[in-house]
């Protein structure tokens, strides 16, 4: 059932109390944050929300307080609720328990206006959460302003089986005079680790980001069953990353991620750039990870696609899908990142044939 506030209030009202006691599905819009001229017609949808005791789905686009927010948490069998929420002021900030609520998508106008929403609201059933904000809260992310949003997130969902967090932009356009911002660093993000069961976090809001090599390794161990890590590749990052080759390392014993995307600093080393035609220092892997497929490197640095492709290549043997660009155009390759992709198919077919002539020679051996 969908309800718009534009409608006349006796109207909006008598078609939720002629719905409600099947109604399993409302679609909310307040226009201007309420849903009529009289306080008192507010509050009766919120007493009448109540008595809807069936609602499983809830799509609320409005501004909107405590008196709302309560009345949407007292519904037992609530189990996905989406908000569209932009005025700051009317932020509801008090406590609420969502016991039955598996999906949450929470579009606000900028991080710190969903600090006080959910700081002190718990959600122990909650499997997939979504923040979505619009191009300009880019402005609003540095100096250290999302880690109380984090930190919030990881405190409201502390005892969820929470499996999927995503951040994104509503608008991948981000304006010039908004890039002159601070990044986010590792201790913004640390507070996420504590959310242990995630599986699949996907993170593309197209924020400044300046992350190391410490938070990467943290982040792998943290999220053992992790099948899907995207931090923003697409955007801009600290040039060069400091997540580097020796961090992505850390993925070599993580057998459950398939996808990865971040932004590394894929120069040679010192040591290979001292002898760099033996690549005697790329270490022999006795650990590979043949599970990861599709890797998203953004604007990573490189300098030598030889040495980039033995290193993936005896990093993860299965890897068949790698993705790059200039920083200008996502769809703009540059040579050197398009030279490794054209070298990982023979990388494979080398190791594939080495494989069948060591067997054959034991073959051999065996028959002799």
């Amino acid at each position: 059932m969908e309800i718009d506030s534009r409608k006349p209030a006796a109207s909006v009202l008598g078609s939720l109390a002629q719905h409600s006691a099947a109604l399993t599905s409302l679609r909310l819009k307040l226009s201007n944050g309420a849903i009529s001229d009289s306080e008192s017609e507010y509050t009766r949808l919120c007493a009448m929300l109540r008595e809807t005791s069936s609602l499983q789905e809830i799509d609320l686009d409005s501004d909107f307080g405590d008196e709302l927010w309560q009345a949407v948490a007292s519904l037992p069998l609530l189990k996905s609720l989406k908000i569209s929420h932009r005025d700051e002021s009317t932020t509801p900030t008090s406590p609420a328990m969502f016991p039955a609520l598996t999906s949450l998508e929470l579009n606000t106008s900028m991080p710190s206006s969903v600090t006080p929403m959910i700081q002190h609201v718990q959600f122990p059933s909650l499997q997939s959460l979504t923040l979505a904000f619009p191009p300009d809260a880019i402005s609003y992310v540095g100096k250290r302003r999302t880690r109380p949003c984090f930190a919030a997130i990881a405190e409201a969902c502390s005892s969820a089986p929470l499996t999927h967090l995503e951040i994104k932009t509503n608008d991948s356009t981000i304006p010039l005079y908004l890039t002159r911002i601070s990044s986010i660093v590792s201790d913004d993000v640390r507070p996420l680790l504590r959310l242990t069961r995630l599986r699949h976090v996907n993170i593309h809001p197209r924020w400044p980001w300046d992350l190391d090599d410490n938070l990467f390794t943290e982040m792998v161990h943290a999220w053992p069953d992790v099948q899907l890590l995207f931090l923003d590749p697409s955007y801009r990052w600290k040039s060069p990353s400091r997540i580097t080759l020796q961090g992505l390392e850390s993925v070599a014993t993580h057998y459950h991620i398939q996808t990865l995307g971040v932004v590394l600093d894929a120069s040679v080393p010192a040591l290979a750039k001292e002898d760099p035609i033996s690549f005697d220092s790329i270490p022999a892997y006795t650990q590979k990870n043949t599970s990861l497929r599709n890797l998203h490197v953004g604007s990573s640095v490189i300098d030598s696609a030889a040495y980039v492709t033995v290193f993936l290549h005896s990093l993860f043997p299965k890897l068949d899908n790698l993705q790059a660009h200039s920083g200008r155009k996502k769809e703009d390759t540059p040579t050197v990142w398009r030279d490794v992709k054209d070298f990982l198919p023979a990388a494979r077919r080398i190791s594939a044939q080495a494989r069948k002539e060591v067997q054959n020679r034991g073959i051999e051996v065996q028959t002799a």
